[in-house]
């Protein structure tokens, strides 16, 4: 999201920087990110979240932002004592915050209330990206929102992206792409296999993400192991041309979702969807009209679901004309501009 935005808002002509951690492993940032700290990956909300650790930190972020001296700062979540939290306590200029995070369970801005409050009261914007993500913040920070989504490349995820041709090699090809976590809901898309493969003959589940796969296929008979295809984890570059090899697109998560990058990421690259039925994703999608709603924790009507598509080419049809167009609404550049038009209404 970050990245996107702030390249979204230099290509429109503003001096837009990063401010953020660094993580493992090489990689050449342009002269506009600016990396301090490191990475701590923590357990929270049924998935991961980071965290930056340098032991002076505070310092840091207000040595950078009195040198740069930036008009408007757009943190995210300025939650506990973190990067964006000190960003936010130290800027000087208009401030801006977008909240990202719908919740698993326990809302965690219950306990963030508690030493985020009054740094919230620099805030002159608040973002959120779907009502879902309204929905965690509002009770614990009553104030004004605006929705803005988050937004994908359409140039990198596209229908003319080649398709690898690996995967190619089978027939009916299935697509999850997630962490193998519980509120993921990958179990479901494997359980779902057998009645697909009973209906149509054989099909293969293309699985991409970390995690430990052996618990899940464990949950189907060793008979249909043959038709599951673990990927692990596949790079940004190259995941389009997964995204491109798969003939439909499955994201049963249970719950706690903000948004569905990944649906629009399908629904760019020309991929029909089958998706749960949950805030977050239901935002997204219009059921049968650019993708495929089913309730959750239920790999009999995900199977449904599936089949039908096989089945009904002009449903397929309609449904990948239907998440073009709906892609296209969610596309940086569209999104980059929303944020730049509601910092103007704050100047």
């Amino acid at each position: 999201h970050l990245y996107h935005l702030t390249r979204s808002l230099r290509q429109l002509g503003y001096d837009a920087r990063i401010l953020a951690p660094s993580y493992p492993g090489d990689y050449l940032d342009p002269d506009w990110v600016h990396r301090i700290g490191r990475v701590i990956l923590a357990k929270g909300n049924k998935s991961t979240i980071t965290l930056t650790f340098d032991p002076i930190l505070p310092l840091r972020v207000r040595h950078f932002l009195r040198a740069e001296g930036f008009d408007v700062v757009h943190t995210h979540c300025p939650i506990g004592y973190n990067l964006p939290y000190w960003a936010l306590h130290y800027s000087m200029g208009l401030n801006v915050a977008t909240f990202h995070t719908a919740f698993f369970g326990r809302n965690l801005y219950s306990y963030a209330k508690l030493i985020s409050r009054l740094p919230f009261k620099k805030l002159d914007g608040r973002i959120v990206v779907s009502k879902a993500a309204l929905d965690a913040i509002y009770p614990h920070f009553p104030d004004r929102y605006r929705i803005i989504g988050n937004g994908i490349d359409t140039t990198r995820f596209s229908p003319d992206s080649r398709p690898d041709p690996e995967i190619m090699r089978f027939e009916n090809r299935i697509l999850f792409v997630g962490r193998l976590d519980p509120r993921k809901g990958v179990e479901y898309a494997i359980r779902a296999l057998p009645s697909v493969i009973e209906a149509i003959g054989p099909v293969h589940l293309f699985i991409v993400g970390e995690g430990n796969i052996k618990t899940y296929i464990r949950m189907v008979d060793s008979t249909y192991h043959q038709y599951i295809h673990y990927l692990g984890y596949v790079p940004v570059e190259t995941l389009p041309r997964v995204y491109a090899s798969a003939d439909v697109c499955l994201f049963p998560s249970v719950g706690g979702e903000s948004f569905g990058i990944v649906l629009l990421e399908a629904m760019a690259s020309g991929v029909p969807v089958v998706a749960s039925d949950i805030s977050g994703y239901n935002e997204v999608i219009t059921h049968q009209r650019d993708g495929y709603l089913v309730p959750p924790r239920d790999p009999e009507a995900i199977g449904k679901a599936v089949v039908e598509i096989f089945k009904r080419p002009g449903l397929r049809e309609n449904l990948i004309a239907g998440g073009l167009r709906k892609a296209r609404m969610f596309d940086w550049l569209r999104i980059a501009s929303e944020v730049l038009e509601y910092y103007l209404e704050l100047i």
